[in-house]
Formats: C-alpha cells, structure tokens, sequence
C-alpha cells in the first residue's frame, strides 16, 4: 500500500512539474516493477497518453 501511495504522490508532483513547461502531449515511463506500473496507472487515470520505455543493456561486452 505504501509504494501505490507513494506511486500516486510523485505521480502527481511529476504532473504538476511536467504541466509548468506547458502542454504535455504523453510521458515515456520505465517500467521498472511496482513503481513504474503505479506511475503509469496514475498517469493514465488522469488522461495522460503513455509509452513505455525499455532500459538498454547496460553491461559492457
């Protein structure tokens, strides 16, 4: 329960900080377990268009 409230929380201070650039056309988001999915889930309840973003490889060959 902590970590959806937390999701929403941030959620919603991402919100207001991305809104004071102007008008946001969708948000790219890692989905990166728990966090990423709450993150997303508020930012689609609240109209806002999503595209996940995939992590590349980080390790070095």
């Amino acid at each position: 329960m902590t970590s959806i409230l937390q999701a929403e929380s941030i959620g919603e201070q991402l919100t207001q900080w991305a809104v004071s650039f102007g008008q946001v056309l969708g948000f790219g988001v890692e989905e990166t377990g728990s966090y990423g999915a709450g993150l997303a889930s508020h930012l689609r309840r609240h109209g806002h268009k999503i595209v996940e973003v995939n992590r590349p490889d980080r390790r070095v060959p």
